[in-house]
């Protein structure tokens, strides 16, 4: 076979996956992808467990206790050494069991009855809910926080009041067996599984049918799409009586087999280390959430009591419309310069060092048409050097390009009659960056500007007909 075409092929080969990739960096194609994929997925499922009659998230819970028994299903008030309760998915699947034998058997709930479920975030609410789930019931999900007419209004058509002081009667009892599977076969995607009021912010709160289909899905879609697993944490002090910690965090979890970690609200003070004391490493929350955290006093004494660690490089990158990633500065004292990060205190030890300068504060120069910055110098004469002309510009060259790799080596020189520092006696390098390498600033302060040019050995004035060269694109650093 001929050369010249395999080598043709693999460059358009190459052109094409290059094409693909800028179009899905820009665009967001695989990420659109995935999500129409999981369409066919979802249609499976439902397909599977109708076939199967198991669409009820109770089924699942089933599966999940027969395959990881003593997993970690929900942890409760994590950092409280006294209130915190743990409960593995076969202990769970238990204590449903017993709920919805007493919800069958003492109370005659039925299925497809609407129940009324009124109470804040507690174990006792969760297993509640998946009872009334496992007898095919339907959980009408109350704001624990209405009164008066918007309760009443949410309640006219229930069947049933929870209080937590009902939770001996039902979890005192000897296990009982699985739930007959007859008892829900008749259940149907279509069929109403809960519902789920609005905030009643416009008015009386408005029931949202939620179908034995959707419920089952949520959970089921929101895992697949967050790639959750059994590892998976996820922390929720959102109220389960809203959608978010029901589907986007509860059922979420349990499709994946992973973990909820249950706070019983909100909290600044305690949002944090129930975070840390569930080693979640997930959180659902509202975006007003984010606020409030921001807004609560810090607390350095335990800022490191977690398992997360980030490594900071001190680089500051830029997203643009296209979806590339562009390298912008090195924060702090130091910055970057073709690839590679320069220690703006090892430079000033250099320079410093040469006999005819007194002092010298080095930084990063933004420059036209390059990524990062290069490095320039402030200095000041040492004795005995009365003026430029006396000082050696080609002696300190060679002394940088010696002493320094050729990345760190200052492009920029700029002499001034002192540098200015701090109240506590830091250099100051804000004015100096701000004004760079732009000749007319610097010269506006009495300072001059040298430089050293590409294959030059000797610093020399930097001038406007330069920096406009550089501007311009004719000459690169």
């Amino acid at each position: 076979m001929p050369i010249v075409p395999i080598a043709a092929a693999a460059a358009a080969a190459a052109a094409a996956t290059s094409a693909a990739a800028y179009l899905n960096a820009k665009f967001h194609i695989a990420h659109d992808l995935r999500g129409e994929l999981l369409t066919p997925v979802a249609t499976a499922y439902i397909l599977t467990r109708s076939y199967k009659k198991r669409l009820l998230n109770h089924h699942v819970l089933e599966e999940q206790a027969a395959r990881q028994p003593d997993h970690p299903f929900l942890i409760f008030d994590a950092a409280s050494a006294v209130d915190r309760r743990e409960w593995t998915y076969a202990q769970f699947l238990r204590d449903v069991r017993r709920a919805a034998r007493w919800l069958k058997d003492d109370l005659g709930v039925a299925v497809r009855e609407i129940v009324a479920l009124d109470g804040g975030n507690t174990p006792e609410y969760m297993i509640l809910w998946f009872a009334l789930d496992a007898i095919g019931a339907v959980p009408s999900f109350i704001n624990c926080n209405l009164t008066s007419k918007a309760l009443v209004h949410c309640v006219t058509v229930q069947t049933l009041y929870y209080s937590p002081t009902l939770t001996t009667t039902f979890l005192s009892t000897a296990p009982p067996p699985a739930i007959p599977a007859s008892l829900t076969a008749t259940l149907t995607p279509h069929d109403l599984r809960a519902l789920i009021y609005t905030s009643g912010t416009t008015g009386l709160p408005k029931a949202t049918q939620i179908s034995t289909l959707k419920d089952l899905l949520i959970g089921h879609m929101v895992a697949r799409s967050l790639g959750l697993s059994p590892r998976s944490r996820m922390y929720t002090c959102m109220p389960l009586y809203h959608i978010a910690a029901h589907g986007l965090c509860t059922l979420a979890l349990l499709h994946a087999g992973g973990t909820v970690v249950l706070g019983r609200r909100f909290s600044h003070a305690r949002f944090w280390p129930e975070v840390r004391a569930g080693r979640a490493d997930a959180v659902q929350y509202v975006g007003e959430l984010c606020r409030y955290l921001l807004n609560a006093p810090a607390d350095p004494a335990r800022d490191k009591e977690h398992d997360v660690r980030w490594f900071r490089s001190g680089d500051m990158i830029r997203l643009d419309a296209e979806g590339r990633l562009f390298f912008v500065d090195r924060l702090g004292d130091t910055f970057r310069w073709k690839a590679e990060n320069v220690s703006t205190n090892e430079v000033s030890d250099v320079v410093g060092a040469f006999a005819q300068v007194a002092e010298a504060n080095v930084y990063g120069v933004a420059v036209p048409h390059a990524d990062g910055r290069c490095g320039a110098a402030a200095i000041t004469f040492a004795d005995g050097v009365a003026d430029e002309e006396a000082f050696d510009f080609k002696g300190l060259a060679e002394h940088a390009v010696k002493s320094l790799p050729r990345y760190a080596v200052p492009v920029f020189v700029r002499v001034t009659p002192k540098l200015d520092y701090t109240g506590t006696l830091k250099m100051q390098k804000g004015r100096l960056k701000e004004e760079g390498m732009e000749v007319a600033k610097v010269e506006e302060t009495g300072d001059r500007l040298y430089w050293l040019p590409p294959g030059g050995d000797r610093y020399v004035r930097f001038r406007e007909e330069d920096y406009a060269r550089i501007k311009n694109g004719e000459l690169k650093l």
